[in-house]
């Protein structure tokens, strides 16, 4: 009776699938297990080792004893797989909104206003920096979240989105910050160049502002024209500081357009720092125009004034002449119609003259326009 009782309860045992074990609860499991073994033991021990009922007993309760530790390492297993998917949506949800977080402060520097100064973008590198450590301490929580992905055993469409989400989120904040890190290094670029070209600008505008009037002695000059030519080499040398701060511009413009791939319409700031660059262009190409017409005029003056020099000399040596020669005639006497040829002569000789002299007053005049 006995037997037949432990045999039933066997064939009920090896008729259970995992849930109906999951589903009777670790202490009923226990119990029925204990009973069962408790009874078959002391059958065993009470009846005859050679019966073949007992044999076959003793073969049953290994299987049915077997089948108890695959289902409880099963179950084992299904709850280390409930408590990894759990630990895994905890771990990946507040990896999101971290990230999250992130995304946002990052949307909110990119879309910021491009720095007027470098102190200002001395302020957005630190802060950056900061940025950047903060985000570097989530990566423990990434790889984390990847290993206890791995150990779920039953890993669903869902929970590999939601890690791929993740995932893919991290890679693009970092692509991102590194974006905006060769954004402030261009903007700080363009504002050291800015500065820089800016004071190269007002020294020449300083120095042809000097040569406003040119000297009126050839000597002098002569030393004005040799400077200006000193400061046309030096114009050419510092071409290349207005060079590059154009070309750093318009990189400027490629990383800052780069930087904010959601902006729709015209970036303000970029426009105002690209406005400033070309005032500063225009000026340095007033100062390079001002430069030519500078030393076409010192040529032309120093050429007018070389032949004004001659020919003020050549007449100045003629009207001296002529004064010699009026004050070398005798008064006028007895003797006035012998004086009359000479007198006619040095008048006819005056006549002649008059055009050279007003041609010296001309070139003399046209040397004080150009002067000026």
């Amino acid at each position: 009776m006995r037997q037949n009782m432990i045999f039933a309860t066997i064939k009920v045992v090896k008729s259970w699938d995992l849930a109906q074990f999951l589903a009777m609860g670790q202490e009923q499991r226990n119990a029925i297990r204990k009973a069962l073994n408790e009874d078959a033991d002391k059958l065993l021990q009470e009846g005859d080792p050679a019966d073949p009922q007992l044999r076959r007993l003793r073969r049953e309760m290994e299987e049915v004893n077997r089948l108890f530790d695959e289902f409880e390492r099963r179950a084992r297993a299904e709850e280390e797989s409930k408590n990894a998917t759990r630990n895994f949506n905890d771990q990946i949800a507040s990896l999101q909104a971290s990230l999250d977080e992130a995304e946002r402060t990052l949307a909110v520097r990119t879309a910021a206003f491009l720095p007027r100064d470098l102190d200002s973008l001395e302020h957005l590198v630190i802060e950056h920096k900061e940025f950047e450590t903060q985000l570097q301490a989530l990566g423990p929580e990434v790889e984390d979240v990847q290993v206890t992905f791995r150990s779920v055993a039953r890993k669903t469409p869902a929970m590999q989105t939601k890690l791929d989400k993740c995932l893919n989120k991290w890679n693009q904040l970092w692509s991102s910050s590194h974006l905006y890190i060769e954004r402030l290094k261009c903007v700080e670029i363009v504002l050291t160049g800015l500065e820089e070209a800016t004071t190269v600008v007002s020294e020449f505008e300083l120095k042809l502002a000097s040569y406003e009037e040119l000297p009126s002695e050839v000597d002098a000059l002569q030393a004005v024209h040799e400077d200006l030519l000193n400061l046309q080499n030096s114009v050419s040398q510092q071409q290349i500081v207005i060079d590059q701060l154009t070309e750093d511009v318009h990189n400027a413009r490629r990383l800052v357009e780069k930087s904010r791939p959601t902006h729709r319409g015209p970036h303000a700031d970029l426009e105002r720092l690209e406005a400033d660059v070309s005032r500063l262009t225009n000026r340095w190409e007033n100062v390079c125009e001002q430069l030519v017409d500078r030393l076409r005029s010192c040529e032309a003056a120093y050429g007018l004034l070389q032949t004004y020099a001659n020919s003020y000399q050549t007449e100045v040596s003629w009207v001296d002449e002529s004064y010699g020669k009026l004050n070398n005639l005798a008064p006028i006497g007895i003797n006035a119609k012998e004086q009359l040829e000479p007198t006619k002569a040095l008048y006819n000789s005056v006549v002649e003259k008059t055009q050279a002299v007003e041609q010296v007053n001309v070139v003399g005049g046209r040397f004080i326009r150009e002067a000026k």
